[in-house]
């Protein structure tokens, strides 16, 4: 079973079978784990206004493994103190913190950036 069909099948389970915190609850950590184990990639698009260099990454996204702008792949950084914090330009080198992806140089207009990530199963309630 793919990590989707055990979601429908939880959902379908809690929504016409159960009424029950307990089980509600054993399955959402069941997901969590799922995703620990077996996340899945997705690609998005992000937008950094002019003039800024910070985008949010999304909820349950668990890493970044590839970054692009017009189709070109910006380079990762682990040095984001060395970067210049005034410097203007296209971007080419990006950093993550817990859930944003910071860019360098700063963009002088709006870009689109496209990410690879890894994500996590959303809970169900």
């Amino acid at each position: 079973m793919t990590g989707q069909q055990i979601l429908n099948r939880a959902n379908y389970l809690i929504d016409d079978e159960v009424d029950s915190t307990e089980a509600l609850e054993v399955i959402n950590l069941g997901l969590k784990d799922l995703g620990l184990e077996a996340s899945f990639e997705e690609v998005i698009t992000l937008t950094i206004e002019a003039g800024s260099q910070i985008a949010n990454l999304p909820l349950g996204c668990l890493g970044v493994d590839e970054v692009y702008l017009d189709s070109q792949e910006l380079e990762y950084t682990n040095k984001p103190l060395k970067e210049s914090k005034t410097a203007t330009g296209t971007p080419s080198r990006y950093y993550l913190t817990s859930n944003q992806i910071k860019v360098f140089p700063i963009p002088p207009a709006t870009v689109e950036l496209d990410l690879l990530i890894q994500r996590g199963y959303s809970s169900i309630s």
